[in-house]
């Protein structure tokens, strides 16, 4: 379903009197707020969990005694955060020819900060990787010539602005959308037993999503989604 598509399945699961939208801009009243509810509950749905939709991997070469990295510098054009490293997750060091010569253990800023950045380190093989306060990914030892990183990061928050629009998620989620902002809508009402309804149809979807689009939760280190 697209945005527009998605506000007018609110509209009617939540009775709303009147026509539904037939656009996402230049509204009032009902109409309006359907539409903020339905795209504010999707900003919301993208940094509650680690989503697997949103997972994607950049491999990338590394500028030779360079120790921060933008996404850009990376050649990452869709970016929210890195993901974090976890059991069984470790961003990878690869030669020219991408062969892995190692993974990467994440090191608090703090410490990185110590251990390369307040003190002169000789470049090699990077082994820890850290995120400075900015957002950058910071690497140490600072690369040699030719050495490549494979990292997993967040793609960027995807907003609803277009009638068009379809949330990236997969296909068969999309009604999810439809009870959390019903359910937002439906505080304002005084209709309880439907509001059990859509809460109870919420619950169910959003456990299906869990199951098929939900990261595991055992990580190494973990920083706030918002």
């Amino acid at each position: 379903m697209n945005f527009l598509e998605i506000a007018k399945q609110v509209w009617e699961e939540t009775g709303r009197m009147g026509a539904a939208p037939s656009a996402v801009t230049s509204l009032a009243g009902d109409q309006a707020r359907v539409v903020r509810r339905v795209r504010d509950c999707w900003l919301d749905l993208q940094r509650d969990r680690r989503w697997r939709w949103m997972r994607l991997t950049r491999t990338a070469t590394l500028v030779a005694d360079q120790v921060q990295y933008t996404p850009a510098n990376l050649g990452i054009a869709s970016f929210w955060k890195w993901w974090p490293q976890g059991v069984v997750y470790r961003p990878m060091v690869l030669d020219a020819d991408g062969n892995r010569l190692g993974s990467l253990e994440w090191m608090p800023y703090e410490d990185f900060r110590d251990g390369y950045l307040d003190r002169s380190v000789a470049s090699g093989t990077p082994r820890d990787w850290s995120i400075a306060p900015n957002g950058d990914l910071l690497l140490g030892p600072a690369p040699t010539v030719g050495l490549q990183i494979k990292v997993d990061h967040f793609s960027a928050l995807q907003d609803l602005t277009a009638t068009s629009d379809v949330p990236s998620m997969p296909v068969e989620h999309h009604r999810i959308l439809v009870w959390m902002a019903a359910e937002q809508m439906g505080m304002s009402d005084e209709n309880g037993a439907e509001m059990a309804r859509v809460k109870q149809r919420r619950a169910e979807d959003y456990g299906r999503l869990l199951t098929d689009q939900a990261e595991g939760i055992s990580i190494e280190y973990s920083e706030p989604l918002a």
